[in-house]
């Protein structure tokens, strides 16, 4: 069902963090996940944030994904390099 994936490293992070590259079955990795974490500097809308919420994640987005991608009540937006905005919670 699932391809070849590669792992972070250090070797201390090798089972929590994979990289999975291109994938047709996102929403099958979507329930694979405890939590959806965008970091991004820079970001228009973006619509994997949408669909992991959707999916019923809890979502961390960066200060650099606009407002308007917090729809559901278990996604927070925290201040980040970019300096533009206060955290907005919503968690919850």
């Amino acid at each position: 069902m699932f391809p070849q994936v590669t792992y972070a490293s250090p070797p201390s992070c090798k089972y929590h963090i994979l990289f999975a590259g291109l994938q047709s079955n996102v929403a099958d990795w979507y329930q694979l996940m405890d939590l959806f974490v965008m970091p991004s500097r820079f970001e228009g809308l973006p619509v994997v944030g949408i669909e992991a919420q959707a999916a019923g994640l809890g979502c961390v987005f960066s200060d650099a994904v606009p407002e308007e991608v917090l729809l559901s009540p278990h996604a927070i937006q925290i201040r980040g390099r970019s300096g533009r905005r206060q955290a907005r919670w919503r968690w919850g």
